[in-house]
């Protein structure tokens, strides 16, 4: 019984961890705008890291997104500008990529 109860344990943990790696090894970043999401964009050394600017959540929200998105390049301020938000994070989602 405790043997049988001991694999079953064992197969419960198999299982897990074989569906978080699928699902952990499903994650990707999207990959447009790559340069400026990695900082490795020509503007990136515009970017203000001296300077950080308390922002709130709703604050980050009502920024107007640009229209169009350049492809590689950033949009000041926003976009130089380094936002410090203090949160709690409450809750979570893993997601599929979108490959």
């Amino acid at each position: 019984m405790k043997s049988l109860r001991f694999l079953i344990i064992r197969l419960l943990v198999l299982l897990c961890y074989l569906t978080l790696t699928h699902q952990m090894l499903a994650q990707r970043c999207g990959v447009e705008r790559w340069s400026v999401k990695t900082g490795t964009d020509a503007n990136a050394t515009q970017v203000d890291l001296a300077n950080p600017k308390p922002a709130t959540i709703a604050d980050l929200i009502a920024l107007t997104p640009p229209n169009p998105i350049p492809r590689d390049s950033r949009v000041a301020p926003t976009e130089n500008t380094v936002f410090v938000v203090k949160a709690l994070l409450t809750d979570y989602k893993l997601e599929g990529g979108s490959r």
